[in-house]
Formats: C-alpha cells, sequence, structure tokens
C-alpha cells in the first residue's frame, strides 16, 4: 500500500471491515446513466457526462461518447457521438470536457494519440495536437493544455487564446501539470508539481514564464512519502488536503505567503483508496474520499465499497457531510468518485459507479 494510498484511509470516516454498515443508496437525484468526471454548463441548466461503462474494478473499454442532461427535465442529448477517449487511450479518465466561450473542449483520442477539439453546435473540429492533459481558465477564454507527448515528461505547456487566436507555448522546467488543476481565479497562473528528489509544488505565471517554489515547510509530512493532494485555487486561495499525519486541509495564499492548516474533523479509520476534492469558486472546498474496505483474495475484486464526500470550509466553520454510502458485492461499483458543483454553488453533481447524481449544497 503506497503512502499516497493511506490517505484515504485517514480521511474517509468510515468502518474498516467488510460487514460495515452504512446506507445503502447514494444521497441525491438521479439524472442519468454516466461515469468519469463531469462539467456544467456556463448557465448551470446542463451537465456534460460521459456514456456509462467506465469501471476501475474490471476492465472493460473507456466510454467514447459525451452526453448532457437538462438539470431540471432529466432530458439528455448527445454531443459527442464517438471518439472522446475511446477504447484503446490512455487518457486521464479524470479530466471532464470544459466548457468555454468558443464551444465544448473534449481529448479525442486514437491509441495513444491526442488532440484538442472544440464542439460549436453541429460543427466538431480539431484544435491542436496535444498531451493528455488539458483545461481552461476560469474566464473560458483560454485552453491550457499539454503538448505531444515525445519525453518522459512535458517541459511546457500550450497556451490558446479564443478570443484574439493566439497559441503561446510556457516552459514549465520540472514542474508538470497534476490531474487536479488550479488555475488562479484571474487565469494568469496554475500550480504545477515536482514529482523528483525535489518534489514539491510551483505557481507558473503563465505572463513571464516564472516559477514560484512553494515552501517546504507548507507540508508537515514529506512529500515523497505524503504527497499532498491539490484540490484547486479559489478567492481563499490554493487548497491542499494532507494525511502525513492528523489529517487536514492547508489554506495558502499566494499573494502573501500565508499559510493555514485546518484539522478534518472525520478521521476516525478505515481501509483508504484515494481521496480528492475540488475548490468551488464560491469558496470552502469539497472533499471526497472512496475506499474498498474488503478484497476477494483471487479475484482482487472489492467486496465492499465505502464513498463519503463533505463541504468544508474552515473559514466560515462549514462542515456539512453529503454523502455516506456503502456496497457490497452484489453492487460493482468502480473505486472512482467524480464531482462538480454547479456555477452558482448551490449544487453538486457527482458520479458514483455509473450514476450520475444532483444534491443540493446545505
Amino acid at each position: 500500500m503506497t503512502k499516497r494510498t493511506l490517505l484515504g484511509l485517514f480521511l474517509s470516516g468510515l468502518a474498516a471491515c467488510s460487514d460495515a454498515v452504512g446506507p445503502d443508496q447514494p444521497e441525491g437525484t438521479l439524472l442519468a446513466a454516466g461515469s468519469l468526471a463531469l462539467e456544467w454548463s456556463a448557465d448551470g441548466r446542463e451537465i456534460f457526462y460521459y456514456d456509462s461503462g467506465y469501471t476501475t474494478a474490471r476492465v472493460t473499454p473507456l466510454p467514447d461518447r459525451i452526453l448532457a442532461v437538462n438539470v431540471m427535465t432529466r432530458a439528455t442529448r448527445v454531443v459527442v457521438a464517438s471518439g472522446a477517449y475511446g477504447s484503446g487511450g490512455a487518457a486521464r479518465p479524470g479530466i471532464p470536457p470544459r466548457v468555454t466561450i468558443a464551444g465544448l473542449a473534449y481529448l479525442r483520442t486514437d491509441g495513444d494519440q491526442f488532440a484538442l477539439r472544440l464542439v460549436t453546435g453541429t460543427s466538431d473540429v480539431a484544435v491542436v495536437a496535444c498531451g493528455p492533459w488539458f483545461t481552461t481558465t476560469p474566464d473560458r477564454s483560454r485552453l491550457l493544455y499539454s503538448p505531444p507527448i515525445y519525453e518522459p515528461f512535458d517541459d511546457s505547456i500550450g497556451v490558446i487564446d479564443l478570443v484574439t487566436g493566439a497559441r503561446t507555448s510556457v516552459p514549465t522546467g520540472p514542474y508538470h501539470p497534476t490531474s487536479s488543476t488550479a488555475v488562479s481565479p484571474d487565469g494568469n497562473q496554475i500550480v504545477l508539481e515536482r514529482f523528483d528528489a525535489s518534489a514539491g509544488f510551483g505557481i507558473l505565471d503563465l505572463r513571464d514564464s516564472t516559477i514560484t517554489v512553494l515552501p517546504d515547510s507548507l507540508f508537515p509530512g514529506p512529500l515523497q512519502d505524503f504527497p499532498p493532494i491539490l484540490l484547486g485555487w479559489n478567492a481563499e486561495g490554493v487548497w491542499f488536503v494532507e494525511g502525513g499525519g492528523p489529517p487536514h486541509l492547508i489554506r495558502y495564499h499566494p499573494a502573501s505567503g500565508a499559510a493555514h492548516w485546518f484539522p478534518i474533523s472525520h478521521a476516525t479509520g478505515g481501509a483508504g483508496d484515494g481521496t480528492g476534492g475540488t475548490a468551488p469558486p464560491t469558496g470552502g472546498t469539497i472533499v471526497w474520499s472512496h475506499n474498498c474496505n474488503s478484497d476477494d483474495p483471487l479475484s482482487g475484486r472489492c467486496l465492499s465499497s465505502a464513498y463519503a464526500v463533505w463541504l468544508m470550509n474552515p473559514l466560515t466553520g462549514v462542515d456539512d457531510r453529503l454523502v455516506d454510502f456503502y456496497a457490497g458485492p452484489d453492487l460493482d461499483f468502480p473505486r472512482a468518485f467524480f464531482a462538480a458543483v454547479s456555477p452558482d454553488g448551490q449544487s453538486l453533481a457527482y458520479v458514483l459507479g455509473n450514476d450520475l447524481r444532483l444534491l443540493t449544497l446545505r
């Protein structure tokens, strides 16, 4: 078990035995059958998601369609008929399609080759060849992407301005995008991670290519053994979750260099398999955990899974547990969880197993 895997142990707050009891139905309204990461429309009326079928528990092809569901009517429509992710691609499943001012951006795969494409109405055009990572700035006006991979690691980030059409490349040195993206609210900076012996995080300024290295003292645990998980960047700062000791949130304010550490109260054990989260623009964080409490020794199949989600903002005292769900061996839920907060900050859409559900944030 890796140190990163152990992080979920601290944050799950769920019993560590295979016969653990708890809710047997996930919370929230079922909207559609979907999987992988998801994205809200700019007006909050639709949610873009991948069709169902993805699982980490069994070898199955990745879904290759992007659909949209209307939050009010639950009517669905096909946005990308095929080729999104694809069955042979190695794209990170945690990267959602992204809404931009020019249409919906997504990765299309062909084996190990990637292309960044834009869907606008009935048009679906290739924008650039790229690597298996991209995101947008918060104002949706720029695309950030990794270049095609010719070396083990990228050493730059591509930027496309969708207003002017300008394309630039920003060197990143030994730093690279993380699977959890954190772009500054003004869109001019991005948090990157270093994975070598000098493990750590840095903030890249997209305007002048300078990198500000975050101090090691920001993270109490050894970075190689307990790498913090980046949750995102909002008006309150950059948020991490750390499990190198008693689990806690870290809030770092880049402008002042000030940092604050907040204990996480739900640390009651559990066998962890992974933790993640997001930092909504409206403030605070969403932290989620997914566990496998018991494995079949022969097949490796998870016999008892547990999931939990919290809305947390230690600056305002919010600590609200939203999801607490246990799945037994009769339910083939993958050990994967994806979530996104609505533009108005009032709702949380999440994928658990192959269900897309909607929660009202209290």
